[in-house]
C-alpha cells in the first residue's frame, strides 16, 4: 500500500531542488569567472550539504525545520534574482557576473550570514539547554550555551547594517 506524499513534503523537495538547481547555475558561473576556489565551496557548496543533510537525519524537528527554512529562502532568492525591481541593489558578490547569478549568489550570501550568525547558533544553544533541562546529554555546556545566545543578542542589531552594506537586501538605495 502506497501513502500519498503531503503537500508540505512535496513543497519542500521542490523548494530544495529549485535552490539547488538554481544557485549550482550561479556557482558554476562564478566558478568559470574566478575559477575554482577552495574559498567559494566552502561559503556556497558545503553549507547547502550540511543544510540537507541536517533536514535528512537531524532527529530535532527545530533542526529540520532550519534546514528547510534555508533552502525555501534560497529558493525564493531564486525567484527574485531575476527581478531588478525587487531590491534594486541585490548582489556584490562579483559584478563580473550575469547579473541574475550575482543576485543570487548576494542573496544566498545574506542569507548564510542570518543562518551562520543567528538561526544556527540560537538552535544549537537552546536546543543543549532544553536538552539539559530535561536531563538528556548535551554537547555545550550551559554556560556556553548562554555566552553563545550573548553574543548572537550582540551580534542581531548589526545585521540589517551588514546586509543592506554589503549585499544590498534595501528595497529602495
Amino acid at each position: 500500500m502506497t501513502t500519498k506524499p503531503s503537500i508540505g513534503g512535496v513543497f519542500a523537495r521542490h523548494a530544495i531542488v529549485e535552490a539547488i538547481a538554481a544557485l549550482l547555475v550561479a556557482v558554476v558561473h562564478l566558478f568559470f569567472l574566478r575559477g575554482v576556489s577552495l574559498g567559494a565551496i566552502l561559503l556556497f557548496l558545503v553549507p547547502m550539504g550540511i543544510a540537507f543533510v541536517y533536514w535528512q537525519k537531524s532527529p530535532r524537528p527545530p533542526t529540520r525545520h532550519a534546514a528547510l527554512s534555508f533552502f525555501v529562502l534560497i529558493a525564493i532568492g531564486a525567484a527574485i534574482a531575476p527581478f531588478p525591481a525587487f531590491l534594486p541593489n541585490l548582489g556584490g558578490i562579483d559584478r563580473g557576473l550575469p547579473a541574475v547569478s550575482d543576485r543570487l549568489l548576494g542573496w544566498y550570501a545574506g542569507i548564510y550570514l542570518i543562518f551562520a550568525a543567528v538561526v544556527v547558533p540560537i538552535n544549537a544553544f537552546i536546543g543543549n539547554l532544553l536538552d539539559q533541562r530535561r536531563g538528556r546529554p548535551t554537547t555545550i555546556s550551559p554556560p556556553t550555551c548562554y555566552l553563545g545566545l550573548m553574543a548572537v543578542v550582540l551580534l542581531v542589531p548589526s545585521l540589517p547594517w551588514m546586509l543592506g552594506k554589503f549585499f544590498g537586501f534595501w528595497p529602495l538605495f
